[in-house]
């Protein structure tokens, strides 16, 4: 019988762990995707998470 547990969590080559919508690209850039409240799709690039992290808390909080 095989134990079941929980998923594991996404991280990236620097094995620190991804939010959801957040990924690291095959470059080693990192994208976030979401949609916002109107349904509106919405994409963020950026060199370091830190920076992604920063501009997706700036991009969500503008105004559609």
């Amino acid at each position: 019988m095989e134990d079941i547990t929980m998923a594991e969590r996404r991280k990236d080559s620097k094995k620190r762990v991804l939010k959801e919508g957040e990924y690291q690209r095959s470059n080693g850039t990192y994208e976030c995707r979401w949609r916002s409240e109107n349904g509106k799709r919405n994409n963020v690039y950026a060199k370091s998470l830190e920076e992604l992290r920063e501009k997706r808390s700036r991009d969500s909080a503008r105004p559609q």
